[in-house]
């Protein structure tokens, strides 16, 4: 049996890179989905105006997009949903899968 899922909401496309736009948002995220949204929607991210956007992807480029979310201004968003959702690839505000399982999270 897989998780629910919160059926009508699905990743679009950022502006300039598509991850997987398809994908179901997981029903325990989708507040931080919609609130990472609402920063996407008003500012021009790093990893959306990057030249190589597969930095974010790719862990032996690590520093490269960390550099880049240093300055995001939604690296807070960005992070409380790849907790959420429990994203296991890439770099989220500003950190990789490892260091994501590193920290305590709780729901609020």
């Amino acid at each position: 049996m897989t998780a629910p899922l919160a059926g009508v909401l699905t990743a679009r496309p950022m502006r300039r890179y598509e991850v997987a736009p398809d994908l179901p948002i997981p029903a325990g995220a989708v507040g931080e989905w919609a609130a990472l949204s609402e920063v996407l929607e008003v500012a021009v991210t790093p990893c959306q105006a990057a030249d190589d956007p597969e930095a974010w992807w790719d862990l032996d480029r690590f520093e490269q997009a960390c550099e880049g979310c240093a300055r995001c201004p939604a690296r807070v968003s960005c992070l409380a949903y790849a907790m959420a959702a429990g994203e296991r690839h890439g770099v989220w505000g500003g950190l990789s899968p490892d260091g994501r399982r590193a920290l305590p999270w709780r729901r609020s």
